[in-house]
């Protein structure tokens, strides 16, 4: 992945989404931390850096959103 491209809102969505996904097919709450986990774990078990930079993101969009509320 180049330095300068960007990750797009769309796929932080979508990251997003995939961990809520994960988080209902398990009986888990979806809240704020339990996404942040999931997206963590994702991250960690990541190969692709396109991948973990979208991780990372959702990640840091999360904490902003926690952090505004």
């Amino acid at each position: 992945m180049n330095e300068d491209e960007q990750v797009r809102p769309d796929e932080i969505h979508q990251a997003i989404g995939k961990a809520s996904n994960y988080l209902v097919q398990h009986n888990f709450a979806i809240t704020a931390r339990n996404l942040l986990q999931v997206l963590h774990a994702q991250d960690i078990m990541s190969t692709n850096a396109r991948q973990k930079a979208v991780l990372v993101s959702a990640r840091q969009f999360l904490k902003l959103k926690m952090l505004r509320d």
